[in-house]
């Protein structure tokens, strides 16, 4: 009889530390599991997208001067780790004359062949709990007419109402990314083309 009892004493005693230690190893994993999913929820929160941002290119010409616009810009930023891309569609391009427009795409940036301009890279300089314009710095590549170039810009950006604005003015030089001079007086366009950027970010 004592040994029935000790068996069964026992017994209890082992099922109930297995449950201590299943129950153990169940609240290790729900640990793990939340700290991932506050960690993901944590990463998403920091990343602002852009999805219809605008580009501006202009350049003084003797007859007129030549310019055009996009709103098709995409850009995402994510400020836990300062690092920024962007990419406009070449062809998004509207200009005031449509034959502008045909020669620009075809001629000059054979939008077909290179149908994207990109940047990638990283800024410095900006606090997203500060108030006011704050002056940025962006490093990386750039890729304009399949050529690929380490650039730097400068630019300001702000928080306002939930959103990132950002703003930027660069110069690019066209016999850099090997665009080809209209020969044409009428587009004797600068060697040196500025280009605007405006984005406003949204929470991811």
């Amino acid at each position: 009889m004592c040994l029935i009892k000790g068996f069964i004493v026992y017994n209890f005693f082992k099922i109930n530390s297995h449950h201590r230690k299943l129950n153990n190893r169940i609240m290790k994993w729900i640990y793990i599991i939340t700290l991932l999913t506050s960690i993901s929820v944590s990463s998403q929160a920091q990343k602002y997208v852009e999805r219809d941002g605008e580009v501006h290119f202009y350049s003084k010409a003797p007859v007129e001067d030549i310019e055009a616009h996009s709103e098709k810009g995409q850009s995402i930023v994510d400020v836990g780790s300062n690092r920024i891309a962007f990419e406009v569609p070449i062809k998004s391009f509207q200009f005031e004359k449509d034959l502008m427009q045909e020669h620009f795409n075809e001629n000059y940036m054979e939008s077909d062949k290179y149908p994207k301009a990109t940047f990638s890279g990283t800024f410095s300089g900006f606090d997203i709990n500060a108030s006011g314009k704050q002056n940025v710095k962006a490093s990386g590549e750039i890729f304009i007419h399949g050529v690929r170039e380490k650039w730097n810009a400068e630019g300001k950006m702000r928080v306002e109402n939930g959103k990132i604005y950002l703003e930027t003015t660069f110069f690019v030089l066209l016999e850099t990314f090997d665009i080809e001079k209209p020969k044409v007086l009428f587009y004797n366009i600068a060697d040196k083309i500025e280009v605007n950027l405006n984005f406003v970010y949204d929470e991811m």
